[in-house]
């Protein structure tokens, strides 16, 4: 956040090497789940503050998820789940504590295998950053281009066309326009000053879209920190 208030801005090469940085990190952490605790008997704090006390000693902490009903805030669920910022011996050290007793209840550990494995962290990062300018984009509709060419012809034209306004996420041509959107400050605006221009001869019309609502679905596991991507951090 530092280089934000100097205003400075993170270059793009620098934005994927710091994406695949953190997928790195993440890579070291060691995922852990732990069963055995009385839901109806311990309190969420209590089996929080236990379950700390107790796995302390294996590594730093991250993450501590103690499933509860969204609506009771109840513990729901004989198992919880969390993170240890990996370190040296950290696996080891808290598949040590399987069957131990705490306070009453013994604890069943498991170390859980990463869900992400089937991708580099190269390709995370990528697909991570994809997604949140794809969420963050807004859009602009366009109309009056030649209907009777096909489509991927339209695609290619508009996105000749428009390329100067800003990072072009999707080009989609529909029935009777074309929805671009772009990711950047300021696009938008470019974009719609070409309205009146000509593409193969035709006049395009272009406006804004009044809301960008864009339903992709969850960032590929797992996402990254909002702040990593924010605009004035692009050059």
């Amino acid at each position: 956040m530092k280089a934000a208030a100097e205003g400075k801005k993170l270059p793009r090469s620098d934005l994927m090497d710091t994406a695949k940085r953190m997928f790195e990190e993440q890579r070291r952490m060691v995922k852990i789940s732990v069963e055995g605790y009385d839901t109806s008997m311990i309190p969420a704090v209590d089996i929080a503050n236990a379950l700390t006390n107790r796995f302390s000693s294996c590594g730093r902490i991250c993450n501590l998820d103690i499933p509860r009903d969204p609506i009771t805030n109840v513990v729901n669920s004989k198992c919880s789940f969390f993170q240890l910022c990996g370190g040296e011996g950290a696996e080891e050290k808290a598949l040590a504590l399987d069957g131990t007793d705490m306070g009453g209840w013994n604890v069943t550990v498991k170390v859980l295998p990463h869900d992400d494995l089937e991708f580099t962290t190269d390709q995370l990062a990528a697909m991570s950053i994809s997604h949140f300018k794809k969420t963050r984009s807004e859009g602009v509709s366009v109309r009056g281009y030649d209907t009777s060419l096909p489509s991927n012809d339209i695609k290619s034209a508009l996105t000749k066309h428009f390329a100067s306004c800003g990072e072009i996420t999707d080009v989609f041509v529909l029935k009777r326009r074309a929805v671009i959107y772009f990711f950047g400050w300021h696009a938008i605006s470019k974009a719609v000053e070409l309205s009146g221009s000509s593409v193969g001869g035709c006049e395009l019309v272009v406006k804004a879209l009044p809301v960008p609502k864009r339903n992709l679905g969850p960032p590929p596991p797992p996402s990254l920190p909002f702040w990593l991507y924010y605009p004035w951090y692009i050059t």
